[in-house]
Order: C-alpha cells, then structure tokens, then sequence
C-alpha cells in the first residue's frame, strides 16, 4: 500500500496519534505478508499459468472479507 500510493496506511487514514499509526501501520504490513506467502505457496506447484492465476483467486477468496462476515481469517491458521 505504501509504495501504491507513497503514503502509510496510517497517513491515509490520518492517524495523529504515534503509537496508533505504528501499530496500524504493522498491522497493515504483516497482514500483506501473510496474504503474499499464502499466494507463493500455493503457486509454487503450478503447471502453467492459467492453473496459477486459479490457485491466486482461490487464496484471494479465502481471504476475502464480506459483508456480513463475523470477521478475518487468522493467518496463523494453515
């Protein structure tokens, strides 16, 4: 996110308090690392692309959120 917009999520949403935008910001960042090593993961064994760009949708749709969701996945949990 900071390199798409060359803003900290926390400067996005106009945080003032230090303490806040720090752990928003890291939130922020580990939860990008998560989805990222989940996405290597499971295209690591991909034959060709096509096969890749459906394994990518099926780690994006676990992660989704939507509306009427009770919340996030844990990204703790394989």
């Amino acid at each position: 996110m900071a390199e798409a917009y060359h803003r900290t999520p926390s400067e996005l949403l106009k945080i003032q308090n230090p303490l806040h935008a720090y752990f928003l910001d890291r939130a922020v960042f580990y939860f990008g690392v998560a989805i990222d090593a989940d996405m290597e993961r499971s295209t690591r064994d991909a034959k060709n692309e096509k096969m890749r760009v459906v394994k990518q949708n099926m780690v994006f749709n676990r992660w989704k959120i939507t509306e009427g969701s009770r919340g996030y996945r844990d990204p703790n949990v394989k």
